[in-house]
This record gives C-alpha cells, sequence and structure tokens, in this order.
C-alpha cells in the first residue's frame, strides 16, 4: 500500500495573508481597539503598536528585543490560535487572492501530515476583451467586497448585453434585483468600489420628487486603471482612490437615454 491523500478545502496563502489583509481592519476585526498604539491584552500595557505602512505589529513590553510579526501572527496571538486555523479564520473574512490547497497524507505506518501546496489560478488567454473568467481571476476582483462582487457581475452581464456597454436602472430597482438592502451608505460604497478598480464609470443621475433616481453604469474595461488589475500591474497594498473613469453626474453627458429595468 502506497500513502492516501486525502485533500481539504482551499485555505489562503499564508504570505498572501500577511501581504494583503490590512493590519489595522484585522485588529478592528479582532475586537482591539482603534488607534495605532493600543493595550495589549496580554501584559496590560498600551506598548502594542500597529504599523500600517509595514503591515506589522509589535508589542514593545511583550518583545522589546524581537522583530516586528505579522498579521497572521496578531490572529494567532489575540485568538490563541495555531497557524493552520488562524488561516482558517481570516479567510473566511477576507478574499485573498493566493490560495493554497491542504493535503493530509496518511502513510502505510498510519502516520498522518499535513502538506501545503499552491492552487492554479484558472488561465484566461484573452483579457483584452471583457468576460467574466477575466473578471472574476483579476488582482481587482479581491479588492471587491463580497456585495461589490454581486452588483459587479449582475451589472457586468447587463451591460455586455447592451451595444453601447451601459446600464441604467434605479437604486431601488438594483436593490431588488440583487438582494441587498438600501441601508445607510450601502450603495455608495458600491458604486465607489466599482469606480476605484477601474471597471465602471457611475453617473448618479439628477432624479426628482416624481420620478426614481436613475444610475447609469458604463464598463470601461478598457480603462488604464483597470487594465493595471487584468495585467498584475496594480500595486497590491495601495489604498483605493477615485479615478478618472468618473463622469459628471448629469445623466445627459456622455450617456444616451436609456429606460430604466431591473432585468
Amino acid at each position: 500500500m502506497g500513502e492516501e491523500t486525502q485533500y481539504g478545502p482551499a485555505l489562503p496563502d499564508m504570505a498572501g495573508i500577511n501581504r494583503q489583509v490590512p493590519i489595522l481592519e484585522l485588529a478592528r476585526e479582532l475586537g482591539l481597539p482603534s488607534g495605532r498604539k493600543i493595550t495589549c491584552p496580554e501584559c496590560g500595557n498600551k506598548r502594542l503598536t500597529l504599523s500600517p505602512r509595514l503591515n506589522l505589529w509589535r508589542c514593545w513590553n511583550c518583545d522589546p528585543n524581537g522583530e516586528r510579526k505579522s498579521p497572521l501572527d496578531l490572529v494567532m496571538f489575540i485568538l490563541d490560535l495555531d497557524v493552520y486555523h488562524a488561516a482558517v479564520w481570516i479567510g473566511e473574512r477576507w478574499a485573498i487572492s493566493s490560495k493554497v490547497q491542504p493535503e493530509r497524507t496518511q502513510s502505510e505506518r498510519g502516520v498522518s501530515k499535513p502538506v501545503f501546496s499552491r492552487m492554479r489560478r484558472i488561465p484566461v488567454k484573452d483579457k483584452s476583451n471583457p468576460s467574466l473568467p477575466a473578471l472574476v481571476t483579476s488582482m481587482g476582483w479581491t479588492r471587491l467586497s463580497s456585495r461589490a462582487r454581486l452588483v459587479a457581475v449582475l451589472l457586468f452581464v447587463a451591460a455586455q448585453e447592451s451595444e453601447d456597454n451601459t446600464f441604467t436602472i434605479s437604486r431601488a430597482g438594483l436593490a431588488d434585483w440583487s438582494g441587498i438592502r438600501q441601508s445607510n451608505g450601502s450603495w455608495a460604497r458600491i458604486n465607489r468600489e466599482l469606480e476605484d478598480i477601474g471597471l465602471f464609470a457611475v453617473d448618479r443621475g439628477l432624479g426628482g420628487r416624481l420620478n426614481p433616481k436613475l444610475t447609469t453604469y458604463r464598463l470601461t474595461w478598457w480603462s488604464k486603471r483597470w487594465q493595471s488589475w487584468l495585467d498584475g500591474e496594480a500595486i497590491k497594498d495601495r489604498p483605493l482612490r477615485a479615478t478618472s473613469n468618473k463622469v459628471p453626474y448629469s445623466p445627459r453627458l456622455n450617456f444616451p437615454e436609456m429606460e430604466p429595468s431591473v432585468s
């Protein structure tokens, strides 16, 4: 008999976690106080320092002569987890582009050991033209929240069916279509995410008392910003920001008149 291998679910790559998960956001998710210098839950002194520039942390009282530690170490430290379960915890809360496939191999003597191998990315030969495989395998996709990803797919398909790569719909109609509630600021954040990675230009329209406020989305697949995500040239740790893909808030400027639609 040879070795018997069992494959588990994909986990975030350890190096990918330390590179892609912002240390300040991770601290908030762990329930730590806000700020770059906080009270250490281990020693009780306010000497635990978070460095967003390096994406590292360190308690100068517990480990005054040690090295700065990674986001993965912070989860292990706060939740008292091993590296495997700390990676699982982060993977359930962040979309990490790099993945590893855990294997548990059992030898003839019954000895079991975990082995990790990197999963292959989905190959997409042609990214010059808009396609869903190119969208979901891009680096920009990993920067979107789960809500923005859902909206991005719906809008992408709808815009592709039009002749000019645009789609117009009311916010209420898009909320019903996607199942996302119209909570305070939620749609503003989603629209901002789609613009910031260069995938869509968003025209909020003017609206009025008697007419629903329509929003027009124009697919900007060929923008420099989005192409940088496709080519892997975008710097992973730089913050998202407004881009030149934005258009003035006028439904009659740059966009043809379109009827509201929910399908």
